[in-house]
């Protein structure tokens, strides 16, 4: 994905950087705290309902809510399987050891490798993608897909929920349109989030 960014769009380069354990606050802190506090003591029914609490929840300057659809969202593991065979070895021979790298960088003067380093010193190994290899380099890029060529359904077990909890009008009659229009399938299996640490009982 960030390579595609480099190269397609007025990107420079892009660094990405995973923060040491215990030192991670930042901006973005602030704001979901602010939104957190702003959905206490809310009633929401459907996910609609997030929009406005969240463009409400700082009056100062209200955030700015981009709702997404189906087509918003692309298939960069398909991408990434078709533009990167070999991810074990670095481009000196040496092995990846993904589990230690702290920074990669992305830059377009040099569209065609990946740049990570193990520590923040800037000392960078390079990553080469088929693109880079003499030999393998594709004929064309590949295109960037969808991920979903229709909005993705849910079980049919917890549709049959959903439609209950309407029946017995523990969600408002305006939002029964919403749960009962949902897609389901019966080979759709139900998966769970894990749980939060701060969600578990002690």
């Amino acid at each position: 994905m960030c390579l595609r960014a480099v190269k397609e769009y007025s990107i420079e380069c892009i660094d990405h950087l995973f923060m040491e354990s215990g030192h991670s606050q930042m901006e973005v802190d602030s704001v979901h705290s602010t939104i957190e506090n702003a959905c206490r003591n809310q009633d929401v029914y459907a996910p609609t309902d997030y929009y406005k609490i969240i463009s409400m929840a700082r009056r100062g300057q209200p955030y700015r809510v981009h709702v997404l659809n189906t087509e918003n969202f692309h298939d960069y593991k398909a991408l990434s399987e078709s533009t990167m065979k070999n991810r074990n070895k670095a481009s000196d021979g040496s092995v990846v050891k993904w589990l230690k790298v702290k920074w990669f960088r992305y830059d377009k003067e040099c569209p065609d490798k990946i740049f990570f380093s193990y520590d923040y010193s800037g000392e960078f190994k390079a990553l080469e993608t088929d693109f880079g290899r003499k030999g393998r380099r594709p004929k064309t890029t590949p295109r960037l897909k969808n991920l979903y060529q229709v909005p993705p359904s849910i079980s049919a077990a917890k549709h049959r929920d959903l439609v209950s909890l309407c029946k017995e009008k523990a969600v408002p009659s305006d939002y029964h349109s919403f749960y009962l229009g949902l897609k389901h399938h019966e080979n759709v299996r139900d998966t769970l989030a894990d749980t939060d640490v701060d969600d578990e009982e002690p």
